[in-house]
């Protein structure tokens, strides 16, 4: 009680100034009550207001962390938001931040998986990088729960899991997005093992994305954002634009996700983390394969075209293993244009370590490989694409000639052949080659697509 007694009054402190600030960046205050946690998104536009207030307000008052050090902008973490914003300029009407600023309720598009303890300045910036990957306007409402929940009473955080706004917004969401501290910390911290398992172990349907921050240089130091998506992003065209976006994501973070282990995860309060436990029960095996295996497929084109690192095979075989260990069920995997892939090496390894035992779904990029007829003939012949219930391949810009399409014609005339769709556009087969490919469709049942 004491407790509470002292927040109020130290926000009541805050108040004037927190509130005069917020009315000049914000407008005027919205007074829409929203019942129920899990319909208080906020929008990307609103997030850069609070960016706004920390800039205008952190030095002038000369804020400090909980350490009692001098914060600047930049270091401004969500422990110091919820301080010096949210809960003085929520503390006459002991509500959510949300509801100061939204006119009614709003279902999120996006849940955010994330460590408190990351500067703002790199958790917005990785919103903005997904919202202009995603395409998604500045009105786009993310769920975050700083934000989202009453932090004045957090009684509903305490309730069963499947009955928190964590769960809830995450049910409502068509995904998530992790965000990734420059440290790896969100992989030591319960709450976050638990949203990662609500994402990637619990549900099949939903879309996940993972985002860090990155030092560029140019002139001069510059923070940048890059993230890893299943497939391609809106903004990606094609594989090569992937590849591009996504080749500055730190390889160190994804090594540190092999180490994950949610029963060793760190809680602010131990009842939560016995009560996520619990709930995970005898799944938390196969929540430590999931993830490990979702990075692990995120990390193997980008192990593959590290330049001078002598433990780089190495590495690409504890991420192969790892994506073995996961029994995914989908997986799409593209090395198009990644020239180390060209050996026949890396080929068989990948060959031999994925997860046939439980793929459904499978779909490879071999695009732009510089693969002649011979080399295509020798790669297909030795894969078993039976292992799969569906495949979907691409092998557009290799010039495969008349040679690598009667190679093709033999792989889809198998009885077992499970190849949905198959992209050979610009790949040179002639006249002779369409003809092998089309005689071998006359007896393949299971191609459904060809470009």
């Amino acid at each position: 009680m004491a407790d509470d007694e002292n927040r109020v009054i130290e926000a009541k402190a805050k108040e004037d100034q927190a509130t005069k600030c917020f009315k000049n960046v914000c407008g005027k205050v919205s007074g829409k009550k929203v019942t129920g946690a899990e319909h208080r998104a906020i929008t990307l536009k609103e997030l850069l207001q609070v960016k706004q207030m920390v800039d205008e307000r952190c030095e002038k008052e000369k804020w400090v962390s909980f350490l009692g050090e001098k914060l600047t902008p930049e270091k401004v973490n969500l422990y110091d938001v919820n301080k010096y914003i949210i809960l003085p300029v929520t503390v006459k009407r002991q509500c959510s931040f949300v509801e100061m600023v939204a006119t009614g309720p709003r279902q999120p598009k996006w849940f955010v998986s994330h460590w408190w303890g990351e500067p703002i300045y790199a958790f917005i910036r990785c919103v903005q990088q997904h919202a202009e990957d995603h395409k998604l306007g500045e009105d786009t409402p993310y769920w975050i729960c700083a934000y989202a929940n009453n932090q004045w009473d957090l009684a509903g955080v305490n309730d069963e899991l499947e009955s928190t706004p964590f769960f809830k917004a995450m049910e409502l969401s068509e995904g998530t997005l992790s965000i990734l501290d420059t440290n790896g910390t969100v992989f030591t911290r319960i709450w976050c093992g638990y949203e990662l398992y609500l994402s990637l172990a619990y549900s099949t349907d939903k879309k996940w994305t993972v985002y860090t921050t990155y030092e560029a240089f140019f002139k001069e130091p510059v923070m940048k954002s890059v993230g890893l998506t299943e497939g391609l992003a809106p903004i990606d065209d094609d594989g090569e634009l992937k590849q591009a976006r996504e080749k500055s994501f730190p390889i160190e973070l994804l090594q540190d996700a092999l180490n994950i282990n949610i029963e060793n995860a760190e809680a602010s309060m131990e009842d939560d983390k016995t009560k996520i436990l619990q709930h995970i029960g005898d799944d938390v095996e196969k929540l430590h394969a999931v993830l490990k295996g979702r990075f692990a497929a995120a990390a193997l084109r980008l192990t593959l075209e590290l330049n001078d690192n002598k433990g780089q095979e190495k590495m690409w075989l504890k991420f192969l293993k790892a994506l073995e260990d996961s029994r995914a069920r989908v997986l799409n995997l593209d090395f198009g244009g990644c020239m180390p892939f060209k050996n026949v090496k890396y080929q068989q390894h990948l060959r031999t370590h994925l997860p046939w035992d439980s793929l459904e779904n499978l779909t490879l990029s071999f695009r732009k490989l510089d693969l002649d007829g011979k080399k295509i003939t020798e790669m297909l012949k030795v894969w078993p694409f039976d292992k799969a219930k569906s495949v979907h391949l691409n092998l557009r810009f290799n010039i495969i000639s008349s040679e690598g399409a009667k190679g093709i014609g033999e792989v889809l005339k198998r009885k077992t052949s499970t190849i949905r769709t198959l992209d050979l556009c610009e790949c040179e087969i002639g006249d002779e080659g369409a003809m092998n490919i089309a005689a071998a469709l006359e007896v393949n049942k299971s191609l459904q697509i060809i470009d």
